[in-house]
């Protein structure tokens, strides 16, 4: 008997949980696989992973698509649909992928068995169930929260200079001012109304080992913050005693599974005043949101198209190699800094105390030269030039056979069209004209004549006998396309920098041993598991 590889895949939720629970879905799986002929090779899992995270976000989930793509196994073992995911435009999807590779998936604990014919209606009741207890569970959840602030205890949620104390029950908690970290807010709230810029504080507080909120090092982003969300040491209404809360809500965007924030109404807001909590007097805070109001992060006027592009959450990335330069000190990556240069992020946002290296990239020359770099490549590399011709060749043949379709489409639609037109003048003969007859006619009319007229572009020849440019046609067109290569990535920068990404396994930069000029360590990666020696080149 052909004993069926197999493996299967094992998560749970939340903290609360422990390894216990993979363990028992793991061994549930061994036994079920023993009954259906199958061994499982290996136990894909993901700890304290919530299943509305999209599948390629946990790593577990991760890899053992990847391996199922890869053929490494035909029978794979879950205890439910929802250790897959919880989201049921996902589950479909992952789902539809593994079946597609023709992997048997099996749930143990709720009876799913791909093989069935009713598969497809058991998983989209199981996605609807899980939807339904996960909107169930956020709705309790926020109304559980809700209760808690309206009682003025702590309904969750850190904020430097605030520590958080029990009731005398036990059943909730309550915040009280920190004084050591209370005395960091006063200072940074000074520093900043006698001038200083949150960068220079950010500094500073760096360079005395000062903790950040969150036990790292500080940036200037946790001083300013965000005047609309009320976040940032300076923007904090909580400083002045103003407790608010659900201010904002968190989502999923569904393409990205990553979380957003969101603005509520005003009216939503939950508002305590407790002058228990203030750390910053009236007129402290007063002179520090004059400042905000009137100065950028750098302590100069904002612009007013500054602040209209502000107010739109900002714009992504549009620098071609913004995010794949890295810094020789700290590996901290290489974003534009001004206009025309490179620098490293975390110099910029944290100071020399963290990472001493104030170099400047020239924007132009770095592309120019690194892109270079590409260039001789795609031209050194003969299998390149001859994956390309095959894939132009691929695609050639792909749109013949679409045309072709096309055309055919066409005529069935054309003979379907004849016939309605000619029961249409039968009807007109045997029933007298009225008005809605005579509109059908015309848009049936119109529509044959679009028909004819898509017919008689097309040519017969061209899908039969398909005219593919010579080799040295297409030689000389690759090289047009790497020859202009800054035009070609310039059409789309985001799809640039991703591919880029994947071209430049690692781009270093840093001063050379006389430190008056800039080295760039490289190795660049054209195909998957081939690459070319590490590079060394001057900017």
């Amino acid at each position: 008997m052909n004993v069926i590889p197999a493996a299967s895949y094992s998560r749970y939720s939340t903290n609360m949980q422990d390894q216990s629970s993979i363990d028992n879905q793991q061994r549930k799986s061994d036994e079920r696989a023993v009954s259906e002929s199958a061994r499982i090779n290996k136990h894909y899992s993901d700890a304290a992973i919530s299943g509305s995270i999209l599948p390629a976000f946990r790593p577990g989930c991760s890899e053992m698509l990847k391996d199922a793509l890869d053929g490494k196994f035909k029978m794979l073992f879950i205890e439910s649909l929802d250790r897959l995911s919880r989201d049921p435009m996902h589950l479909e999807q992952l789902i539809r992928v593994l079946e597609f590779n023709e992997i048997i998936i099996i749930g143990v604990s709720d009876g799913y068995d791909s093989r069935l014919k009713t598969c497809k209606i058991t998983r989209g009741i199981r996605g609807l169930i899980n939807q339904v207890y996960i909107d169930d569970v956020r709705e309790k959840t926020t109304r559980t929260m809700e209760g808690i602030a309206l009682l003025g205890a702590s309904a969750g949620g850190r904020t430097y200079g605030y520590t958080s104390v029990s009731s005398n029950d036990g059943k909730r908690k309550y915040k009280v001012i920190d004084p050591e970290k209370a005395t960091i807010v006063v200072r940074i709230f000074e520093r900043y109304a006698g001038g200083s810029t949150p960068f220079q504080i950010a500094d500073e507080l760096n360079a005395e080992g000062i903790p950040s909120p969150r036990g790292g090092t500080w940036a200037r982003s946790a001083i300013y913050g965000d005047k609309r969300a009320g976040v940032g040491i300076l923007n904090n209404p909580l400083y002045i005693g103003e407790e608010i809360w659900n201010r904002s809500t968190w989502k999923k965007d569904p393409e990205s599974g990553k979380r957003r924030r969101f603005e509520n109404p005003r009216e939503e807001w939950i508002i305590h005043n407790k002058p228990e909590l203030r750390i910053i007097n009236e007129d402290l805070w007063n002179r520090v949101q004059e400042r905000l109001n009137h100065c950028s992060e750098r302590g100069q006027p904002i612009s007013k198209a500054l602040q209209a592009r502000n107010s739109k959450g900002g714009r992504k990335a549009r620098h071609l190699l913004s995010g794949i330069m890295k810094c020789g000190d700290c590996g901290g990556n290489l974003v534009i800094v001004d206009r025309y240069r490179y620098g490293c992020s975390t110099h910029k946002e944290r100071g020399p105390h963290v990472c001493p290296n104030a170099i400047k990239v020239p924007k132009q020359q770095a592309e120019a030269t690194l892109l270079e770099g590409v260039k001789s490549a795609l031209l050194d590399d003969k299998k390149l030039l001859d994956e390309f011709i095959k894939e132009v060749k691929k695609q050639a043949k792909a749109a013949a056979r679409a045309g072709a379709g096309s055309a055919e489409t066409a005529k069935d639609a054309l003979s379907r069209l004849e016939k309605k037109l000619s029961n249409f003048w039968d009807a007109m003969g045997e029933f007298g004209s009225s008005e809605t007859l005579k509109k059908k006619i015309a848009t049936a009319e119109a529509e044959k004549s679009r028909l004819e007229d898509q017919l008689a572009l097309s040519d017969p020849a061209d899908t039969t006998d398909l005219t593919i440019p010579s080799p040295e046609e297409l030689r000389s067109h690759y090289r047009r396309l790497i020859d202009d290569l800054e035009g070609t990535l310039g059409r789309s920068s985001t799809q640039a920098r991703e591919l880029l990404k994947q071209i430049f396994k690692e781009v270093t930069v840093l001063p050379d041993a006389s430190g008056k000029h800039l080295e760039a360590q490289c190795q660049i990666t054209l195909v998957a598991g081939a690459g070319f020696e590490p590079t060394t080149f001057g900017l």
